[in-house]
């Protein structure tokens, strides 16, 4: 999992969730017996991991170097995601995920990815809005996978695709 508290209004939406974030994570670890990671990308995010921890949510902190972190990502099952850029490392690992986006521009990612149906945007959730969200992730992990997989594979095409053009026009100019 990965919250974002980089900025005023990631921070203040954080807090304001925490109750939620922890009530739903401990009824999903309850029912699924699920191990959370907490994946630290800046030390804001530290104070983030305290407050869940002391509201009684087990998690395993991962502190790696960026170059590190995708290969992480790919170690789980599900992600549990808010900000972007945890979700397009998680992404690029092929490694299922959900978002509870604060910014459109996850969202966008998600629609991107084929998996808009696992990205909601808000700055308030509901208990339900987390464990219905990643409830339906669990039922379709494969299904997220292949679809990961696929968007990989374009991504990889286009960028072929445009370091071919780039790459004649470099040498006709």
């Amino acid at each position: 999992m990965n919250f974002a508290v980089h900025g005023p209004g990631s921070w203040s939406s954080f807090k304001r969730n925490l109750p939620v974030y922890a009530r739903s994570l401990a009824s999903i670890q309850r029912r699924t017996g699920a191990r959370y990671r907490y994946f630290l990308h800046s030390e804001p995010e530290r104070v983030a991991y305290r407050l869940l921890r002391a509201a009684g949510i087990e998690a395993e902190l991962v502190d790696l170097p960026p170059r590190e972190l995708a290969t992480a990502y790919g170690d789980l099952d599900l992600h549990i995601a808010q900000m972007m850029h945890s979700a397009i490392l998680c992404a690029s690992a092929g490694t299922p995920l959900v978002s509870f986006a604060y910014d459109f521009k996850t969202k966008l990612l998600f629609d991107l990815l084929g998996l808009p149906e696992h990205c909601q945007l808000g700055m308030d959730w509901k208990d339900s809005d987390i464990i219905e969200n990643v409830d339906l992730a669990l039922q379709s992990l494969d299904s997220m996978r292949r679809r990961l997989a696929t968007a990989r594979d374009t991504f990889e095409h286009q960028f072929a695709e445009n370091a071919v053009w780039l790459r004649s026009l470099l040498a006709a100019s």
